[in-house]
């Protein structure tokens, strides 16, 4: 039996858990109804992380039913299991919580590429406005801006000013495990003048996941 202080010592960080030892005290048991089912998975499973290949969607089950808030742990576990990043797919809804995706969200939202997946590297240029909020995500991912830096710094250059555009960096490293990024060659038109730029195409591979099963 897992009293609700054993969870409040471990990993897990749950405000449905804080919410009922203020309500019952850290000693109470958290009792499971017995018409809720996790196959074999405990919570002491959950408390250390004893993920398998066979368990990992009843661990999944069992943190939702006690709303872990902090699921990269759990994430990081099965994609060590699998050696396969992409194994996240199989789980979105549940990934779709991790912290590390909140940057990630905020970039689709600002390219707006739910509605339209295909952009051109000359509009991206002359929109300030885009490439302001871009480097404004900069906050949100403070160990990819630092790894940016050292890895300039090792290049005899400076991470931001040394680049020409350290926001399409950023959309390149935040995109590259949700996103396959297809890079083409484009010509336009512009004021009857023809300008040659680049077509950056965004494909979703959580779409592709779902074609291939």
């Amino acid at each position: 039996m897992t009293i609700y202080k054993q969870l409040q010592d471990s990993w897990i960080r749950s405000e449905w858990v804080d919410s009922n030892v203020e309500e019952f005290g850290e000693n109470e048991l958290l009792i499971i109804p017995n018409t809720v089912s996790f196959g074999s998975v405990t919570l002491p499973d959950l408390i250390t992380k004893n993920i398998t290949k066979t368990n990992y969607h009843d661990i999944i089950k069992i943190a939702n039913y006690i709303m872990v808030d902090n699921v990269d742990p759990i994430v990081d576990k099965i994609v060590e299991i699998f050696d396969n990043v992409d194994v996240v797919y199989e789980f979105e809804e549940f990934y779709r919580l991790s912290e590390r995706l909140k940057p990630v969200t905020k970039l689709v939202e600002i390219l707006n590429l739910e509605s339209s997946h295909v952009k051109l590297l000359s509009e991206l240029d002359n929109d300030v406005s885009i490439q302001e909020q871009i480097m404004a995500l900069s906050f949100l991912i403070p160990d990819i801006i630092n790894s940016f830096k050292k890895d300039f710094c090792n290049l005899k250059t400076t991470y931001p000013t040394g680049l020409k555009r350290p926001w399409l960096l950023i959309i390149k490293t935040l995109l590259k495990n949700s996103y396959q990024l297809i890079v083409d060659d484009y010509h336009i038109k512009v004021n009857n003048i023809y300008v040659h730029t680049q077509k950056y195409t965004f494909i979703n591979k959580n779409v592709l996941y779902q074609k291939k099963i």
